[in-house]
């Protein structure tokens, strides 16, 4: 699997994506499960996207770009718990639930996106 991929989870205001068109219409599929030819090639959009915040969208917006000039899917990697429920044993109070971060990814134009667990082994890997 060739992927090019971007991150961020930035500490901005929670600016939301309200009014914003998409280029097209389309269903985004979601994964809850990855495996070896999940997806061929791809441009991955990495983070809990908390909020879909200008940053974010930035690092969604840049992974659709790269998947658009390359012909290959834009997906979103993003996590069911927030992160820090790992690391400290609580989630923060969160801005939006995982519903809604579907919904904001594919108004913003992914194809698809990967939820993962945020598990000891994912926390290692960064």
């Amino acid at each position: 699997m060739t992927s090019r991929v971007w991150s961020a989870d930035l500490p901005c205001g929670a600016e939301t994506i309200a009014g914003r068109q998409q280029a097209r219409p389309r269903k985004m599929k979601v994964f809850y499960e990855i495996h070896p030819g999940l997806l061929e090639k791809s441009a991955i959009a990495l983070g809990f996207f908390d909020g879909v915040h200008l940053g974010h969208q930035a690092v969604i917006d840049a992974a659709i770009a790269d998947a658009r000039k390359m012909a290959i899917s834009s997906v979103m990697v993003t996590f069911k718990e927030h992160p820090r429920t790992l690391t400290t044993g609580k989630s923060p109070l969160l801005l939006t639930v995982l519903e809604q971060r579907l919904a904001q990814a594919e108004q913003l134009g992914i194809n698809a996106t990967i939820v993962l667990e945020f598990t000891e082994q994912i926390c290692r890997l960064t």
